[in-house]
């Protein structure tokens, strides 16, 4: 009895911690379309302006980050690109073109 317990509350506990995010994932390119070198940073903020979840892109400018309901904006930069900011929705592939400083 009490192993069954143990598995529903680890069960509801489970489903309750990832209800409500969602997963994004892209691809970050700069000028024309060519890959960037190295690694982007991206951040997720909610809507006071707080970082709720960072991540960095892959070698090959891929990320995938999972942020909490609630989440407005996301942002993706880079040292000697413009910082990106996109303001998240339905669309939950994105691709992100970086422009240099």
């Amino acid at each position: 009895m009490k192993k069954i317990l143990l598995i529903l509350t680890v069960s509801v506990l489970a489903v309750s911690f990832s209800f409500g995010q969602t997963t994004y994932k892209g691809k970050v390119s700069g000028e024309k379309g060519k890959d960037v070198i190295g690694l982007a940073m991206v951040k997720a903020f909610d809507s006071k302006g707080n970082i709720v979840e960072k991540v960095q892109t892959g070698g090959d400018g891929k990320f995938e980050i999972t942020v909490p309901a609630g989440v407005t904006n996301i942002e993706v930069s880079k040292l000697g690109y413009k910082t990106v900011t996109i303001t998240v929705g339905k669309k939950k592939k994105l691709k992100v073109k970086m422009m240099k400083e």
